[in-house]
């Protein structure tokens, strides 16, 4: 029997989280949605009521076609770092890190899983390749992608994500987009909650778009991409025209030099995160700071803001 999942004009108990009108939403086997609007538009009360997180006071959800305890299961990748605990643990864990048996390698941390179920889904985004390294040394992009592994042995019938590729660099999208395109051909349903039409992947079918609680009629992919009226309507209000800004409250402007880093070196055991490092920030200068996950932005950040044991 092939999986349906239906919400039936679903109101939840709690008023302050109702949307302008019942929740009616179908999904069958087979489909990969995107669930798409701007900030505050309910796309994580909706994904709640689907999970049953939030109780309902009308209407049904039922999911049809399996007996698993847990078809659905979720993620959310708003915060970097939120899978990892939190930034200052981050850190903290990474300082120590010579003290290299008491960092937990990736196949310890899924040694709740026999090695038959692991090497079943392996292959999937390359897992196979990062089983024995030290989960505090993963990339964002490599982290991202053995969590929702750690997921996928679970065997659940549906994979919420939310924001999956923010945060990410072209290469580590690239490689995340195409082991949720994997997920997706194996028969799992994708779910992923997006706020950038941009951020929608080619082999996604169908879009839920929502905006102010109000859920507008799902479309197929193709259909709601060259949709230009809904996506102004959507978007349109996001980004201001003009900004203004407080008055300086400090006019001192002479100094030369707003930040000095000299010889810098970041290590943890032999690896090294930035190594000889010179940078000069000057008085009025607006910089962008860009490269490649794990190429070193962050840390570099975190010296200048005093958040980093070195």
């Amino acid at each position: 029997m092939s999986i349906h999942i239906s919400i039936d004009n679903v109101t939840p108990m709690v008023p302050a989280l109702n949307f302008d009108a019942p929740i009616n939403w179908q999904i069958n086997e087979g489909e990969s949605w995107a669930v798409i609007g701007p900030n505050g538009a309910g796309k994580s009360v909706l994904m709640d009521i689907l999970q049953k997180r939030i109780a309902i006071r009308t209407g049904e959800i039922k999911i049809d076609g399996t007996d698993s305890p847990t078809p659905i299961q979720s993620i959310s990748f708003r915060d970097i770092y939120s899978p990892a605990q939190t930034r200052d643990s981050y850190y903290q864990q990474r300082w120590n890190s010579f003290n290299r048996d008491e960092m937990p390698m990736v196949r310890e941390i899924l040694s709740d899983f026999t090695a038959k179920q692991i090497d079943e889904y392996s292959s999937m985004g390359d897992i196979a390749s990062m089983l024995d390294k030290r989960i505090i040394f993963l990339s964002s992009g490599e982290l991202r992608k053995m969590f929702i592994f750690r997921m996928l042995l679970l065997r659940p019938k549906v994979i919420i994500i939310d924001n999956p590729f923010i945060g990410l660099d072209y290469r580590s999208r690239d490689l995340l987009c195409s082991m949720l395109h994997d997920m997706a051909k194996s028969g799992i349903i994708c779910i992923m909650i997006v706020a950038d039409h941009a951020d929608i992947p080619e082999w996604t079918t169908h879009v839920l778009p929502l905006k102010n609680k109000h859920i507008f009629s799902p479309e197929k992919k193709e259909d709601f991409m060259s949709d230009k009226n809904l996506l102004d309507t959507l978007f349109s209000n996001e980004i201001p025209t003009e900004y203004h800004f407080p008055a300086p409250t400090n006019d001192d402007t002479s100094y030369e030099n707003a930040i000095i880093l000299k010889d810098i070196n970041v290590h943890y055991g032999e690896k090294y995160i930035l190594k000889g490092v010179n940078w000069t920030v000057k008085s009025g200068e607006k910089l962008a700071l860009m490269g490649e996950n794990g190429a070193g932005k962050s840390t570099l950040l975190s010296l200048v803001c005093g958040d980093n044991p070195q």
